[in-house]
Parts: structure tokens; sequence; C-alpha cells
């Protein structure tokens, strides 16, 4: 690696080909050939012949053993020019032969010094050829730096791992602005370097993200330093990268990992503690608290628990739960896990324990605080004991019918109330109840539980007669609710009850036919009353004709007032018979509402509700209320424009409102108007709509202000309403 903007410092060299050696040589052969001419001519016999080292050199450096032949030509060529011109001057010759050894020993030294230069040469470059191909097919990423910051070498491994060829970023530094785009990141990475070029310092384990050529990222951890460095020799810096981004990612989600269960532990509900068994002679004998997270504080109400032994924390544990300290020696001896729950005296708590153990002579315990649940399973168990022997006292048939598979789970109560057992019914499903059932009862049962399945009724109740196991019918009171709904609004399960209701079957036809008989005995005495009071008031219609004495007027005249109020009371008695006939029943206000509003003409008078999708359980003539309150809104309001009826759930009782915009009703009136016989008409509707109403304890009050319109408000007592549409 280097710093882009250092300085180059190699130095510049002059390429010499083949044909530049034979022309240098062949020009210092014959400048020392013509040079030795002229010398002898002049009577020069001594300097010239040095000029003969340089082609003799040169042609042993260059062509070594080949050379030797040239070296020879200009060595004889040198005698040869000698003899010509000093022939018979021995001394003279003998010097030359002697200087012509002495060409031939040097140009075989200089052979013999280039023979060794070549051979250090080619071993030099077959170590740098050997050294290249390491660097190219190492594994990871190797590369040489110049002091500039110019790539020298760039391996096959660089090349896989960054992306980018060796043709791209050889002798170049402009490859660390792709690498590290950016600006401050790359400063920070250029500073190590720096240290590394100025400081003589060396980078170990430096872990650096690169941007590669396909803008992915990865993690390299490099090393790097300074090459030994020789003479002069330029500075070079070889950088050693390895790709740990698969690791740096594992490390990172092993980091996260840890991260997480560290949260986890110290945010978990339940408590946990980590332990370390402490053994004494070879046995277990107490164990250290080594960790514990914050619920095992909160669960427990012990502090500084880490570092602690057990018996320290917990004084008296060995006495009073000996068997816990005997399953957690048994988990860390067997390495098996365990579950168990314990009534942990010392902190006065029932506890759930898993523990298991992560290593030898270590434990992990996790547990929860099961005091509160003790309890309610207590309680339930009381209360599911109660209920079993409330139903089995009361005698009521259970059954809980799953509706999209038909299968129905009964207790042996219900087959027992048509005189079967379970065992004689089995296999029993809804199809056991619809063949014991009458056929005359199905369709009024099947629409029930549409209408309640529908959700236009709070519970599903209808009176069935089932076939019992004699041959005989027998009555039962079906009653049930749908308890689970699927996702799409559609009844998935629903239960319910059977009681036998024969015997209360036969006492209410004993009493119809009872009743039945006395009103038609009252229907008798009424026709025969009514009759002979139409002819009492005809004779007393007959009697005005005739001048009589005018005490015998008056008389006559409370005759045929008392005969009015006896024809009242006979009529009374006709529209009171019916009240109280049928039990009550479940009724939507907001239905009974459109019904009444429908039967009654109007006038333009305009209804409208609010919050009145409400049950109430009231007698069938609940019906009559309402008519009796829209008619004498209608015959006394005058200027009525608009009735409103609304509903407000108080909590314990409901409160429904019948108001108008009427005259209202008088004051010294209010105290009466519930009264029978008082009022403009019959006198007896208000009346009777208060009877009726009292049947199931609801009452009714008139709080209008007068001269603004009439208020009557119905109160239904806790228990007699259910809200909106019910499930």
């Amino acid at each position: 690696m280097g710093v882009p903007g250092m300085p180059d410092t190699r130095f510049p060299t002059i390429p010499m080909t083949e044909n530049r050696w034979r022309l240098l040589i062949g020009g210092f052969s014959c400048i020392a050939l013509l040079l030795t001419v002229f010398c002898l001519y002049q009577g020069i016999t001594v300097i010239f012949m040095h000029f003969y080292y340089i082609p003799i050199i040169l042609l042993a450096y260059r062509y070594r053993r080949r050379g030797l032949l040239g070296i020879l030509v200009l060595a004889l060529a040198y005698l040869a020019l000698v003899s010509i011109f000093d022939w018979g001057d021995w001394m003279v010759l003998a010097g030359a032969v002697t200087r012509a050894f002495v060409f031939i020993a040097i140009g075989v030294l200089v052979i013999y010094l280039s023979e060794n230069l070549v051979r250090t040469r080619e071993a030099l470059h077959e170590s740098l050829q050997v050294q290249k191909s390491i660097i190219q097919n190492a594994n990871v990423w190797l590369m040489v730096l110049d002091g500039s910051g110019r790539v020298l070498e760039w391996n096959t491994a660089a090349e896989s791992i960054s992306g980018y060829t060796a043709g791209q970023v050889m002798g170049k530094n402009e490859i660390w602005k792709s690498l590290y785009p950016d600006k401050e990141y790359r400063r920070e990475i250029t500073s190590h370097i720096k240290d590394i070029i100025e400081k003589d310092y060396f980078l170990e384990n430096l872990k650096t993200r690169i941007s590669c050529r396909d803008k992915s990222q990865k993690v390299i951890l490099w090393n790097t330093r300074k090459l030994p460095q020789e003479g002069d020799f330029p500075e070079r810096f070889i950088a050693i990268g390895i790709d740990v981004t698969k690791s740096s990612r594992a490390e990172e989600e092993i980091r996260k990992n840890e991260e997480r269960y560290r949260r986890l532990f110290e945010n978990m509900l339940n408590g946990v503690a980590y332990c370390q068994m402490l053994y004494k002679d070879g046995r277990f004998d107490d164990f250290l608290c080594i960790s514990v997270n914050k619920a095992f504080e909160r669960l427990t109400g012990l502090q500084d628990v880490p570092g602690r032994r057990v018996t320290d924390v917990i004084p008296g544990i060995r006495e009073s739960n000996p068997d816990l300290l005997d399953t957690l020696a048994r988990v860390v001896e067997t390495g098996n896990p365990e579950q168990f729950e314990i009534d942990f005296t010392p902190l006065e708590m029932q506890l759930s324990i898993s523990v298991y153990s992560p290593e030898k002579g270590y434990f992990v315990a996790i547990f929860e605080n099961i005091t509160e649940r003790k309890w309610a399973e207590n309680a339930l168990r009381k209360s599911e004991e109660q209920l079993a022997l409330a139903i089995e006292g009361s005698g009521v048939g259970l059954w809980d019918w799953y509706v999209k598979t038909g299968e129905v789970d009964y207790n042996e109560r219900w087959a027992e109330i048509g005189g079967y057992s379970l065992a004689e019914l089995a296999p029993v499903s809804i199809k056991t109840w619809i063949g014991l059932c009458h056929p005359d009862d199905l369709p009024r049962s099947d629409a029930l539980i549409k209408e309640h399945f529908e959700k236009r009724s709070p519970i599903y109740e209808c009176e069935v007669r089932i076939r019992h196991k004699d041959g005989r019918w027998i009555w039962v009171l079906d009653r049930g609710k749908v308890v689970e709904w699927d996702g799409d609004g559609r009844p998935a399960r629903m239960t319910g009850t059977h009681l036998d209701i024969t015997a209360r079957k036969q006492i209410e036809d004993a009493l119809r036919m009872a009743n039945k008989k006395l009103n038609l005995l009252s229907s008798i005495t009424r026709h025969d009353i009514i009759n002979q009071l139409a002819a009492l008031m005809g004779y007393l219609e007959l009697s005005e004709d005739f001048q009589v004495d005018p005490t015998l007027r008056t008389y006559l005249e409370r005759m045929k007032t008392v005969s009015t109020v006896i024809q009242r009371q006979v009529e009374f008695t006709r529209v009171y018979q019916d009240i109280g006939v049928i039990e009550p029943t479940w009724q939507n206000i907001h239905m009974i509402i459109v019904q009444v509003a429908q039967s009654l003409n109007m006038g333009g008078v305009r209804v409208d509700e609010t919050d009145t999708d409400v049950f109430i359980l009231a007698d069938p003539l609940l019906e009559k209320v309402f008519y009796n309150l829209f008619d004498n809104a209608l015959r006394y309001g005058e200027k009525i424009t608009n009735i409103h009826c609304s509903s407000v759930n108080q909590g314990a009782t409901l409160t429904i409102v019948v108001e108008d915009d009427g005259v209202g009703v008088n004051s010294q009136d209010k105290p009466r108007i519930f009264d029978r016989g008082f009022g403009k008409h019959t006198g007896f509707g208000l009346f009777l709509s208060k009877e009726i109403l009292a049947i199931t304890g609801i009452s009714i009050t008139e709080n209008g202000e007068p001269g603004k319109g009439a208020r009557f408000e119905i109160t239904v007592p806790n228990g007699g309403f259910r809200l909106g549409t019910l499930q």
C-alpha cells in the first residue's frame, strides 16, 4: 500500500539493441586501430594501446566466449601493426607481444566475470519468477507498491477479491480512490500507510472495508511492511490482505446473538440463575451463584446474589428443601435436564423450575413464581367440584356442540333424561339429538337456532319434546349459546343444557286448562252482566222522558253513573285477563318500535331512535306498552312533531326513554297518570302498561317538563337486559 503524490524514484535507462552493440564495439575497434597507425607513424609507441581495452571489454561482456575470437583478432592486429612499423626493434616487439597477451588475459577475465554475472542474473531471474508465481498464485491478496503508492505487483487473488484486474491498476495509484471512495475513511487508512513509509512501522491485522468493482462491500485483514532495501534500490512495500468478510459477518452475527441473548437473559419474565456446583470431600456441598437476571431479583426479592453461596443467600435451604439440592446435583452429574414444581418454604412461594447443565459442574435454573396460579388452580378445582355437584343436584344435562363437524359431547345426565345411558346412544353426534326430537318441534328449534346464529337473539331457548326410552314423549327445555366464532363470523362452538320440564309442562297444561275455564266463565259472566247493564242503561234512558220527583231523578242519575262505572270495570277485566298468561321472552326494543310505528297512523309525526338495539326480558304484551305510549302522544300531544326513543346503560340498570315534543303532562296529573281509570279515554292504557312491565321487575315513570313534551323512562333491572347484537 502507498500514498498518492510521492515522487518517482526510478532511474532512466537506454535500451541496447544488438545493432547498437555491434556499432559500439566496431566503432571503438576502428578508433583503436586507426589511433595505432597514427601513433606508430608518428613514432609514439606507449599511449595508444590503452584504447584496445574498450572494445576488448565490450566484446567480452556482450558476447562472452564468442567474443574471444574478436579479442584475438584485435590482439593480432595490434601485433601486426607494431611489426610493420617497428620491425627490427626487438624491445618494441617484445613489449607488443606482452601487451597482446595482456589484452587476451583481460578479455578472458572479463569473459569469466560476465559468465558469472549472467549465471547470477539467471538465478536471480528464476528466483524472481518463482516469487512472482508465488505472489500470483497465492490465495491471499498480495501486492507490491512503491513509495508513491503505485502498484508494482497485483496478484490473481487481488483481482478475484476486488474485481479489478492487474492491467487496470499496475503502475497507477488511483486504485485507492476506488477501494476507499469515502474521503474521510480513505484519509484514516492513508494515515496508517504514512506511518509505514515515514516511520518504518509495520502494520498487523488492520481490518478495512473496501468497495469492490461490483459495488459490493468486503472486509479485508491487512498485514503490511517495508521490503528490505539494498543500496539505492527504490523503497518497496508488500501488503498482504485476507478476505475475512464471511468470518467478520459470522463474528458480527455472534456478537449480535450474544447481545440478543444477553438482552433476553436480562429481560426474561422468568427468573434465571447460572450457578457452579461446589464439592467437599468429593460430594456435593453447595453451589455458587455466578449470575442472575433482573427477574430473579424481582421474583425473589433477593439482592447482591452473584458471587455468593446459596446457603449464604438463603439460610436454611438445606433443611427446608433437601430434595431441591439433590435434584440440582443429579442434573449436573447426569446432564439430563429436569422440570419440576416445588413449594419453596424459605421464600414462601411455589415455583416451577427448569434445570439443565450447559457444562460439567455448572447448571442453569429457570423458574417462575406460580403461587398465584396454584391458588387459582385450587380455586378452579374447588369451583369445578361445586359446579359438578350443582349440576348433579339440579339434574341438568349438558351438551357441547362443534357446529362445523357436527360432533357433540354430552354428559351422562343428558342421556339419563331420556332414559338412556351414553353407551346406549354411542356414537353420539348432532344426529343423536335430531333422532330423539319430535318431528313437529324440529322446525321451531331450527328457526330459533338460526336466529341466534344470526345474532338476532342473545341465547337459543326452545321447549321441545324428545322420545323417552319407554316410548313416551317428554318435554325438555333446550337452552344454549354460541361460545366460539370462526374468523368469518360463523358459529364454531355452542354449549347448552337440557332440563326435564315434563312435570312443569303438565302443571302448566293444568293451569292453562283451569285458566281457560276461568276465562270462559269470566267471559260468560261478563257477557251476561253487560247484557243486563245494557238493559238497565236502556231503562234509565227511558226514565228521562218521564216527569218524576227531583229526589228520584237524583237517584236515577246516580244509578246511571254507577252503571257506567260497572261497565268500565267489566271492560277492564276483559283486557287484564291476558296479562301474565304467557311467560316472559327476550324482545328487541328497536323491532318493537318499528312494528308499533307501522301499526299506527303517525300523521306525519317522525319517529327516531338512539341506541335502541337492546334486548329486554318482558311479558309478550311489551309491544302493547309502546303502543299505548305512542297512541297517547298522538292523541294528547297536540303540537307534536317528533317521538324520540333511546336507551342509556347505567351499568346496573338500563333506562329506555320515550319522549315527544308535544304539550306534555300537567304537573297536577303526574302523580295519578298510572292509576287505573285515570285519563281522558278509558284510563286503562298507562295502568296496564305499568302492570305489564312490573311482571319482570321493570318500572316506568314520567319525568317530562309540562309544555315541552312528555318523557317516559322505563327502568330495566340488572340481568333483564342485553346490549346490542349479542354473541
